[in-house]
């Protein structure tokens, strides 16, 4: 939100979330309270139906019409492939920050939402929380919250870092992602 807005503040920002299961639900329920706008889309009618009873202020569409929404940000938290050559032309967001696993049907998408201005915010960088954990506890044998949280507290600075890189070298977030993940993963070979 501060790269793009001047601001991390989220009450004059409008949401998109595609998705209300494990993390998408918890995002909506933070999001409700302050945000200027929520609209929303699952294809589970009895979790829409508790929704709309629960945040009345929340707007609800039909999954097929989430990722058009004319929001701020746009949050895939369901399915892969989210970002495709059928919709990237058709998206009116600023910001594209989800939980789903590759979100972009390829990395060409990535391009083209460059070009189109959209920042893209790669999901196996801001959706590594999960993995941080697992990791944690396979290489320390016992899961310690403390530890993760301070682990998890980094993706922030690995997300500007990224931003920070595709602006510099004028290419896509989630090239530049990939490029500094394959020089971490070169120091190992």
């Amino acid at each position: 939100l501060k790269e793009i807005f001047g601001t991390k503040s989220i009450r004059e920002r409008t949401f998109a979330i595609q998705g209300l299961g494990k993390t998408g639900l918890p995002i909506l329920k933070l999001l409700a309270k302050e945000a200027k706008k929520v609209i929303v889309s699952d294809v589970n009618k009895t979790l829409l139906m508790t929704v709309a009873r629960q945040f009345p202020q929340v707007e609800i569409v039909l999954p097929s019409e989430i990722s058009t929404q004319d929001v701020d940000v746009f949050m895939p938290c369901a399915l892969s492939n989210a970002i495709n050559i059928r919709n990237v032309a058709k998206l009116r967001c600023k910001i594209i920050a989800g939980s789903a696993n590759s979100q972009l049907e390829n990395k060409s998408i990535g391009e083209i939402l460059y070009k189109l201005g959209i920042l893209y915010s790669p999901d196996y960088v801001i959706n590594a929380g999960g993995l941080i954990a697992v990791t944690d506890e396979y290489e320390n044998n016992i899961y310690n919250e403390n530890r993760v949280r301070r682990k998890v507290a980094r993706i922030k600075k690995t997300l500007s870092s990224v931003i920070e890189g595709s602006k510099k070298e004028k290419k896509p977030t989630n090239i530049v992602a990939d490029e500094m993940a394959e020089k971490i993963f070169n120091t190992f070979v």
